[in-house]
């Protein structure tokens, strides 16, 4: 109970010292905007007449909604443990003291498995929580279904966690090896786009708006899936005024029994640990030389690293696939290339430029880490070296430009192959991905310098603190704010008249001049301001 009352005590300080409070806002400001969010949604999507009737009825399509409401915890409970417990199972800095301490050999492991369901409880909350409660207040239920509404959001939840957790210290005991290391990097990178990807689309078809299309279509005998079928029939059955004690005794014998699971594969944790810093054997680039200048040897050590901790090039490889399978089906660009306003090799630019826009948007927040929190360890030698500013970025940037071809690459390939694009077509792609390329660049440097998102230790190192969300929300803003001219110049010719509309082909030369002048300034601009949070970070304390 010492480590559990100690992490306690730690939130508590974080609420009474006043230079805690923007680490705890940062914290909850995710989950807040996304519980917002999802209210929004399901207000919306109640207001349909369909869902009203289907609600009215009280039949199997409340099961249906109501496991629609509860979908996003289990994807919760996967993120969490792979994206984020990952490493905090095998890397975390308190480990060493942990392991050694004279207690129960899996308290470690017990601590992690406690501080990741407080975190996926609360993601979960603001994700399943509003419309759940929107299905409790439309069907009119009494108060003790909104009191069991926390307990099914905890049996969606905490299972899923614990097997999954479960899993990856029985598969680094038992298998232990590079293949093992190797396999849970790329389902942490699987994770980490994963969850983005799935906020992305509960933007466009969330809970409510899949409850209303099963209705719409009669499936009202599809049953919920196994992780969320007991929470599902019990708050389903509370809506109806009355408790399910069979799945209620479901739920709690699924959520105890693999607690009590855990806490048995918990034991292996300590072995778990020490074969998994076994398994890392440092990859050695034989037959040449590191090169002397400054800017050149941080550009060598950035691509060992990548191929040392190849995480960055599974996500690259992800990237790619579900770029491939977005032009194969035709799922996003369908509106694009099946419009007949525009000439066809601008459809088809523009179907590229979507994909790009897509592809290098997964890839951001791994590259902005690059300029310095990958390494945060490492900082203390820029301390002391007598390296500039500019020659660090410098050597950063290069490695990051050569990184971003690469969704530059998959796009054209993609408009060659199944957008029939000649290589004309393919060539003025290119040059506008250029453009968006340096403007990808301006806010990867203004922001992964951005010394409010970086904690400064007193030893030297640097770590990303509790403002990771704030960050890379502002990425995203940033950087859809400086490729918002080309969107707003396709919109503009695509709807005005033909007699008023110029000749693209005419105006494409200026077209592209401007858009690499402009793409050209934004990063002139932020190499400046990202030199100046250099300095910042650089400077003696």
């Amino acid at each position: 109970m010492a480590l559990l009352l100690a992490d306690l005590r730690a939130f508590a300080n974080g609420l009474r010292r006043r230079d805690g409070h923007g680490g705890l806002f940062a914290r909850l400001l995710p989950p807040l905007l996304l519980g917002t969010m999802y209210w929004l949604l399901g207000s919306m999507m109640l207001g349909h007449p369909e869902l009203l009737i289907a609600l009215q009825s009280r039949g199997d399509s409340q099961t249906i909604l109501m496991a629609a409401a509860l979908s996003p915890c289990p994807i919760v409970a996967g993120w969490i443990a792979f994206a984020h417990m990952h490493r905090q199972l095998f890397e975390a800095p308190e480990l060493g003291i942990w392991l050694t301490a004279p207690h129960w050999r899996g308290r470690a492991a017990l601590q992690l498995f406690i501080r990741a369901s407080c975190t996926a409880l609360l993601w979960a909350c603001a994700l399943a929580a509003p419309f759940v409660m929107q299905l409790l207040f439309a069907s009119r239920a009494q108060p003790f279904a909104y009191a069991m509404a926390p307990l099914g959001i905890a049996i969606a939840v905490v299972p899923s966690l614990a097997i999954t957790l479960g899993i990856q210290i029985a598969l680094m005991r038992c298998a232990a090896g590079r293949s093992a290391r190797v396999a849970l990097s790329l389902l942490s990178a699987m994770a980490s786009f994963g969850f983005p990807v799935f906020l992305l689309t509960e933007v466009f078809t969330g809970a409510p708006a899949r409850a209303m299309a099963l209705i719409d279509s009669n499936r009202v005998d599809t049953g919920p899936s196994p992780l969320v079928a007991a929470a599902t029939q019990m708050l389903a059955s509370a809506a109806q005024d009355l408790v399910d004690l069979a799945a209620l005794k479901s739920g709690l014998v699924l959520l105890v029994g693999s607690c009590a699971l855990f806490l048995l594969i918990a034991r292996l944790h300590p072995i778990a640990v020490q074969n998994h810093l076994l398994a890392y054997r440092p990859r050695r680039l034989h037959g040449g030389r590191w090169p002397l200048q400054p800017a050149a040897a941080i550009r060598h050590k950035e691509f060992a690293q990548t191929l040392q901790q190849p995480g960055a090039l599974w996500q690259m490889l992800i990237v790619a696939v579900m770029t491939g399978l977005l032009a194969s089906q035709n799922l996003v660009v369908h509106d694009i290339l099946a419009g007949s306003i525009l000439p066809q090799w601008l459809r088809q630019c523009a179907a590229m430029a979507i994909l790009w826009s897509i592809a290098i948007t997964m890839l951001l927040y791994t590259h902005m880490g690059r300029l310095s929190i990958w390494d945060g360890q490492q900082w203390p030698l820029y301390l002391q070296s007598p390296i500039s500013a500019g020659t660090l970025l410098r050597g950063k940037l290069q490695t990051i430009a050569l990184l971003l071809i690469w969704p530059i690459v998959v796009p054209a390939f993609a408009g060659f192959f199944w957008f029939s694009a000649n290589p004309t077509t393919v060539l003025i792609f290119c040059g506008f991905a250029i453009a968006g390329t340096m403007a990808a660049l301006a806010a990867i440097i203004s922001i992964g310098t951005w010394p409010w998102l970086i904690r400064q230790e007193t030893d030297g190192r640097i770590t990303q603190g509790s403002r990771g969300f704030v960050g890379s929300l502002a990425l995203m803003i940033v950087f859809h704010l400086a490729i918002a001219p080309g969107y707003l110049a396709y919109h503009v010719l695509g709807t005005t008249t033909a007699s008023q509309r110029p000749d693209c082909e005419k105006l494409l030369p200026y077209a592209l001049i401007g858009a690499l002048l402009i793409g050209l300034l934004q990063f002139a601009l932020s190499t400046k301001i990202a030199l100046g949070n250099y300095r910042r970070l650089l400077a003696p304390r």
